[in-house]
């Protein structure tokens, strides 16, 4: 009866085989805790390296105290910065990437929506807390110290490696729902990509506000009309919610389809109509 229900509303149905059901240990969440945890101990190092030569080496950017041990640290950054986009998103688009998406089956895509999407989009979440608290404490070092060039230790963690790092996970997170998962193989979704862009839009917002700092108001006020551009954009976090909107209605699809045997779009299907595909009705009870 309630295939027949769905069948009446519209709903493009395939008969899905019933396959092995995932091991439960695959869904365990000691991926994303290693992932968090790493992250922390990295920006962890970087805070000490901060309380050991921010005040003593770090306030005079024309010292060779400061060439030594704090450009020559941004430039590594910036180093590594590109190496890791450039190895990170080419792996992902020219060989993790799955050429065969149409024939994924519903408890493969179960397992790649659990390790492709909620895994990275949970440490994306967690390296956007690691970017702000770097913002956050940008303001507090520039209330207190004089603002000689673009280039001080608090800068040189903020705008350099940290939201670099949160742009990273983003367009990874990105390209991996492109690449391995059906609904995304053929179009983008807008939440998900609001998602991704909004720090992006900041980089240009950061060179604006830093000219203004340095030419017309010199405190770091919270409220100061240079930080007004930034509430919009950090507005654009609540795409988190259209895109969970959005992509949870496949989740509990292929979960059905996986573990009860119900009907469920084929993957060909969903990449051709992902609109209909992440369709919240098709998966409420009675349905």
């Amino acid at each position: 009866m309630a295939n027949e229900r769905i069948a009446a509303a519209g709903a493009m149905e395939v008969t899905t085989s019933i396959e092995a059901v995932p091991k439960k240990e695959y869904f365990n969440n000691w991926r994303f805790y290693l992932y968090c945890i790493l992250l922390s101990l990295f920006y962890g190092a970087c805070m000490l390296y901060q309380r050991a030569f921010a005040i003593s080496k770090g306030i005079d950017y024309t010292s060779e105290d400061f060439q030594k041990y704090w450009m020559t640290l941004f430039w590594g950054i910036v180093i590594m910065n590109v190496v890791i986009w450039a190895v990170t998103w080419g792996w992902i688009w020219y060989v993790y990437r799955d050429r065969h998406l149409d024939q994924v089956t519903p408890g493969e895509e179960l397992k790649r929506w659990y390790s492709n999407w909620l895994l990275t989009l949970g440490v994306y979440a967690w390296a956007l807390v690691w970017a702000v608290f770097f913002v956050e404490q940008d303001g507090v070092w520039h209330s207190s110290m004089i603002r000689d060039t673009e280039f001080t230790p608090s800068h040189i963690f903020n705008f350099y490696l940290s939201w670099p790092i949160f742009i990273n996970f983003g367009v990874a997170g990105l390209m991996l729902t492109r690449t391995r998962l059906p609904v995304m193989g053929k179009k983008w979704l807008l939440p998900l990509v609001m998602e991704v862009a909004w720090p992006i839009m900041f980089i240009p917002l950061i060179g604006e506000n830093e000219w203004g700092h340095s030419a017309w108001i010199l405190e770091e006020w919270f409220a100061a009309p240079l930080h007004w551009t930034f509430v919009p954009f950090a507005w654009a976090a609540v795409w988190f919610l259209g895109n969970g909107f959005d992509m949870f209605p496949r989740i509990a699809a292929v979960l059905k389809a996986t573990y009860f045997g119900e009907k469920c779009m084929s993957a060909a299907e969903a990449m051709e109509n992902p609109e209909e595909a992440t369709n919240p009705v098709h998966t409420l009870p009675g349905m």
